[in-house]
């Protein structure tokens, strides 16, 4: 892929993550719930008022910034990430291999301001994730992408539908 075209990908990625974002805000209120907690081994991420839980996500981790080292670092490079939350990252390697993008392919690369929302667009863009997010930390930032949104008690009502009360009861925090 010649740079202008990865370039336009990426640009558009971006416009396309404002408006599933903005879409998030809308329905969800992402930025108004005071806290929010993700367990990378069930590949959730949970917005909570309090200890109650208001909004939750199936999320994939794309990858993190260093606020040490200024670089970047895909989740599919880290190992201290559970595999399950890596694969749309795989997906953007995967992608990068076959168009010969070594950005996507690097373990690691120079990292700026924008750098992670643009990654998260593109993995937006090519896995039809349904949003992001950016966790901070004293580390740096972890962007991750929604594959799935929901208010919590719609998520429990879904689930003891599917799977009977006593399966949802696993579900909660």
């Amino acid at each position: 892929m010649k740079p202008r075209n990865y370039s336009f990908l990426v640009q558009a990625g971006i416009r396309q993550l404002r408006k599933l974002n903005k879409d998030c805000e809308r329905e969800f209120k992402v930025s108004t719930w005071p806290r929010w907690r993700y367990d990378l081994d069930r590949g959730t991420l949970t917005f909570l008022r309090g200890d109650a839980p208001k909004v939750r996500a199936s999320i994939q981790v794309i990858g993190s910034t260093s606020s040490e080292t200024n670089t970047w670092l895909w989740a599919w490079a880290n190992p201290s990430l559970p595999k399950k939350v890596t694969e749309a990252a795989a997906i953007l390697r995967k992608f990068g291999e076959k168009e010969k993008l070594a950005q996507l392919v690097e373990p690691s690369i120079p990292s700026d301001e924008y750098l992670g929302w643009e990654m998260a667009g593109l993995a937006a863009k090519l896995t039809g994730a349904k949003g992001a997010y950016r966790c901070q930390s004293d580390l740096g930032l972890l962007y991750l992408t929604y594959t799935s949104i929901g208010f919590v008690p719609e998520l429990l009502k879904d689930t003891k539908e599917k799977k009977g009360a006593k399966d949802a009861e696993r579900f909660s925090l």
